[in-house]
C-alpha cells in the first residue's frame, strides 16, 4: 500500500494565511500623476500641526484669567492739611470705578450697541461677527473689521494687556473670554468694561470719562452726553471733540443709529440728542498744583510698595506738603525768573524743607510743568 502524500498544499494555505498583511500606501500616493495630492496630504499636515502647536503654545503661555487689572482706583494726594493736590492713577490717568448701578443706563445701552449688540447672547465670541470680519478682511487683505466682543476687549486690556493684532494674540482673546464668561455675570462684565476702557483726556472708565468731559457723574448723564461718550473708545485721539468736534458728531450719529436698530430709543430720540448742544467741560485731567512733587510721591510709593499696589490704587496718601507754602514757592520762581531772564534764565526751581524733621513743604522742579520748551516735566529738584 502507497504511503499517504503530506499536505503540501494545505501546509502553504495555511503558512500563507498565518502571515499578516503587507501595508501597502494607497495608489494615489504612489501615482506619479497624482503628485499634487502628495503635496496637498503635506499641506494639509503640516498646517495642522501648527495650529495645533499655535493653540497648544496659547493655552500654556495663557494669563491666569482670574488676575484680572481693573478696577484699579485712583491715588488721592492730600497736602497735611487734608486739601486735595491731585487725584489720578500710576499712568497719569483719572480712575474712578463704580458698581453698574451707578452708570447710566442710556450709557450701558449706547455701548453695548456700537460695540456688540449681541453682548447678552454670545458666551464671549460673537461667530458671526467673526466670519463677517475674515471676508471682510479676506477682501481687504488687511485687518479692515474689528469682531471683538466686549468680553474679549475686557480680556484683551485687563488680562493679556497687549495691544498686538496677531493670530495668537486673538487666539488668547478669545480663549480669556471665554473664562471669564464662566466665571462671571453679563453685569459683572459690563461694569468691568466700563469701568476699565480709556475715553481721551486721560480718563480711564465711565465715571472719569463723565467727570472731565461733562464736569458730572456716569448715573447723570443724558442721551446726548452718553451717545457721545460711548463712540469715544473707538478712537480717543481721533474722535477728540475738543480737537475734532465733526468727527465726534459723526461717531455719536453712528451710536445714535445703532441704538435705533437695536429698538433702544426711537427715530425722533435720536435726532433730538444728534441735535441737542453739548456743554463740554474739559477738565484739566492734570493738575496744576504741585505736579513734580506729586510724580515723586509716586516714585516713593513704587519704591515702597511696588507697582502692583500702586496700580491697583484706590487709598489715600497724606504727605507733608503743605499747598500755601507751595503757591508761594511757585511765585517766588516765577519772580525770580522776572529778575534773571535778561542773563538768559529760562528755568528754575525751588524745594523748601522743614529744618527740624525733614519734611518737604514745598516742591516747585521746574518753572512750567507743561512747558516742553524748557522740559518743565523734568524735575531739576530730584535731578
Amino acid at each position: 500500500m502507497a504511503e499517504p502524500r503530506p499536505p503540501v498544499l494545505e501546509t502553504r494555505k495555511r503558512a500563507s494565511a498565518a502571515q499578516p498583511p503587507r501595508w501597502r500606501l494607497p495608489e494615489w500616493w504612489t501615482n506619479a500623476n497624482h503628485k499634487w495630492l502628495k503635496t496637498a496630504a503635506v499641506a494639509a499636515v503640516l498646517i495642522l500641526v501648527l495650529v495645533l502647536g499655535t493653540f497648544a503654545y496659547a493655552l500654556v503661555t495663557l494669563p491666569d484669567p482670574s488676575k484680572l487689572d481693573i478696577g484699579a482706583g485712583s491715588v488721592r494726594i492730600e497736602d497735611r492739611h487734608g486739601t486735595l493736590i491731585e487725584e489720578r492713577n500710576a499712568e497719569g490717568a483719572r480712575v474712578n470705578p463704580v458698581k453698574l448701578e451707578q452708570i447710566s443706563p442710556t450709557l450701558q445701552n449706547a455701548t453695548i450697541a456700537v460695540e456688540d449688540k449681541n453682548f447678552y447672547q454670545h458666551h464671549g465670541i460673537d461667530w458671526g461677527r467673526v466670519i463677517k470680519a475674515g471676508i471682510i478682511d479676506t477682501i481687504a487683505r488687511s485687518p479692515e473689521q474689528g469682531a471683538s466682543t466686549i468680553t474679549e476687549q475686557l480680556a484683551k486690556i485687563a488680562v493679556l494687556r497687549s495691544p498686538k493684532k496677531s493670530i495668537l494674540v486673538k487666539l488668547r482673546e478669545a480663549m480669556v473670554a471665554t473664562s471669564l464668561e464662566s466665571r462671571y455675570s453679563k453685569k459683572d462684565i459690563l461694569a468691568m468694561y466700563l469701568n476699565t476702557i480709556f475715553y481721551g483726556h486721560h480718563a480711564t472708565g465711565i465715571e472719569a470719562a463723565a467727570e472731565v468731559f461733562f464736569g458730572k457723574h456716569a448715573n447723570e448723564l443724558s442721551l446726548a452726553e452718553a451717545s457721545m461718550l460711548a463712540g469715544l473708545p473707538n478712537g480717543p485721539s481721533y474722535y477728540d471733540p475738543a480737537l475734532h468736534l465733526e468727527r465726534a458728531k459723526a461717531r455719536q450719529a453712528i451710536v445714535l443709529d445703532a441704538m435705533v436698530r437695536q429698538q433702544m430709543i426711537t427715530s425722533d430720540q435720536a435726532t433730538e440728542a444728534a441735535n441737542a448742544k453739548l456743554n463740554f467741560v474739559f477738565k484739566e485731567s492734570r493738575s496744576s498744583q504741585a505736579p513734580h512733587f506729586v510724580d515723586f510721591v509716586f516714585e516713593q510709593l513704587e519704591n515702597l510698595y511696588g507697582p502692583s499696589v500702586v496700580n491697583r490704587g484706590g487709598f489715600v496718601v497724606k504727605t507733608t506738603l503743605d499747598l500755601n507754602m507751595q503757591k508761594a514757592a511757585e511765585h517766588s520762581v516765577q519772580v525770580g525768573l522776572q529778575q534773571l531772564g535778561r542773563l538768559g534764565a529760562d528755568n528754575g526751581d525751588l524745594l523748601a524743607m522743614d529744618p527740624k524733621t525733614g519734611e518737604i513743604l514745598a516742591m516747585v522742579g521746574s518753572a512750567d510743568f507743561f512747558n516742553n520748551d524748557i522740559q518743565g516735566q523734568f524735575n531739576v529738584v530730584t535731578g
